[in-house]
């Protein structure tokens, strides 16, 4: 009788003790929606690659590698005089950088399916971009012509910059290692460039 009632008081331990086995690493893809703000928002995207090590059921530590890519065009069209056709003259603007992140989030929930998190960390970032902070068009007369541009540009070429970052993120898994999920954040640079992500995920868990 004593072992029998011994192992109905452990069993509800020993239950409580397999679903809280969790994996505590992590490698995951995202990729999605992004928006550049400096004066003005310029949409693109986002992608990252990143390994998370769970060091508490809850608290874990990501680094990552990831890119963007942001543009934005100023519409001009012109009449070639050599052939009287409408011609393309838009002035093209380009935002693109590599950053390394890292990580530490806090899970609001956490079990073999669901996983709620929200994170706050840093990154190191490089960026050669072509945005236009002034600009202006001058075309001469009699028309038709072609337009002369007046441009000032909004930053260096190539800048390295920090920053900090947030994020909140929503997992599902199945087959007990493949994890799919969403991830929105917001990354707040030293320049004063501020960038938006709406993103999917795919994780491997184990």
């Amino acid at each position: 009788m004593r072992p029998i009632l011994l192992a109905l008081l452990l069993m509800p331990t020993c239950i409580i003790s397999a679903q809280t086995i969790l994996p505590d690493r992590q490698l995951q893809l995202s990729a999605g929606t992004s928006t550049l703000y400096h004066r003005s928002g310029r949409p693109g995207m986002i992608f990252t690659t990143e390994y998370t090590r769970y060091f508490r059921p809850e608290l874990s530590w990501a680094v990552g590698i990831g890119g963007t890519i942001h543009n934005d065009v100023v519409n001009v069209t012109y009449i070639d005089p050599s052939n009287l056709l409408p011609t393309d003259g838009s002035l093209r603007q380009t935002a693109a950088g590599a950053q390394v992140l890292s990580h530490i989030g806090y899970s609001l929930v956490r079990n073999k399916k669901y996983e709620l998190q929200i994170r706050g960390g840093a990154f190191v970032r490089y960026q050669s971009s072509t945005l236009l902070r002034e600009y202006s068009i001058i075309y001469n007369s009699p028309q038709p012509a072609y337009p002369r541009y007046v441009i000032v540009n909004e930053a260096k070429q190539k800048t390295m910059m920090t920053g900090g970052t947030i994020q909140a993120a929503f997992n599902y898994t199945f087959s007990n290692t493949i994890s799919i999920g969403i991830l929105g954040g917001l990354q707040q640079a030293t320049n004063g460039d501020q960038v938006t992500q709406l993103s999917l995920t795919v994780g491997r868990r184990f």
